[in-house]
């Protein structure tokens, strides 16, 4: 009996990871996902050096602007900076 297994390709890799991952996780991923990207379009100031903010972020220039890049693309500052002011603004579609 052998005690490992021969190394697994790229794609039963892929395969393994993606059977890891509960179908009400990825749900649910894909769910708060579009939420964030309809934030991200319908948000009037997408600039952050422009937004006041009460919290500390130590360099404003350096958070990319919310309609320059892609979520999955954002640095850590910039998706600090935005996830803050989303879980500000977000809200149930009847506005609670």
């Amino acid at each position: 009996m052998k005690r490992f297994r021969p190394a697994k390709s790229v794609d039963e890799e892929r395969d393994s990871v993606e059977a890891a991952v509960p179908s009400c996780t990825k749900y649910c991923t894909k769910w708060a996902w579009k939420i964030f990207e309809d934030w991200q379009l319908s948000r009037k100031n997408k600039v952050a050096i422009e937004e006041t903010t009460a919290l500390r972020f130590d360099n404003l220039s350096s958070v990319h602007d919310l309609d320059s890049v892609k979520l999955e693309e954002l640095s850590v500052e910039s998706l600090n900076f935005w996830l803050s002011k989303f879980v500000q603004e977000v809200a149930k579609k009847n506005g609670e």
